[in-house]
């Protein structure tokens, strides 16, 4: 098959989808037109709403809300019109809002309770790893000999050490005091 003939035949069955492309597309605008245009005007779509609360065989004028009707009241006309002659009364709705308000109430108190534990917990790690570090700490600072009770060999040799420094400071220094400095003193040169 030639590519020519199979694009010849994809169009044909497109144009047979639709045997009357300009007679549905210009009905489905008028049906969007008349749409938006109810739905522009106030009256036009209370009446509208008023239809669709009322169902398909009610009057729009006696499904239309009065003027100052609450929801629940036009919503208790709507469900006694469908048939249903009980609703749950107002003080049965009350008591399952209040129910939940307080398993809301104690859900958020053991939540709180849940959090105020977990930092406890926390609280305890966090003074053991403290005290753990500060046990390390001191071992390292132990085996330093600065930190040892006592005097030890190590003392005794920072002595010795420092007792050379001061020997030496100490016979050099009269010997730099008896000498001029190079240059100072000395009338006729220079």
């Amino acid at each position: 098959m030639r590519e020519g003939e199979r694009d010849g035949k994809g169009i044909e069955s497109a144009r047979n989808a639709d045997p009357h492309p300009s007679r549905s597309d210009a009905a489905r605008f008028r049906a969007l037109v008349a749409a938006y245009n109810t739905l522009k005007d106030p009256e036009a779509r209370a009446l509208y709403d008023a239809s669709l609360l009322g169902g398909a065989g009610a009057a729009p004028a006696a499904a239309q809300a009065t003027p100052g009707e609450s929801f629940d009241d036009a919503f208790e006309r709507w469900w006694r019109r469908q048939g249903f002659d009980a609703r749950p009364d107002p003080g049965v709705r009350r008591a399952a809002r209040q129910a939940d308000a307080a398993a809301s109430a104690a859900a958020w108190a053991a939540d709180l309770k849940d959090a105020a534990a977990a930092k406890a917990r926390f609280d305890r790690s966090l003074a053991a790893a403290r005290a753990a570090r500060a046990v390390r700490h001191a071992a390292i600072l132990k085996r330093a000999w600065v930190a040892r009770p006592g005097f030890i060999w190590q003392d005794a040799a920072a002595a010795a050490a420092l007792a050379v420094v001061v020997a030496g400071v100490a016979l050099s220094w009269p010997a730099t005091q008896a000498r001029p400095a190079a240059g100072v003193g000395r009338e006729g040169e220079g």
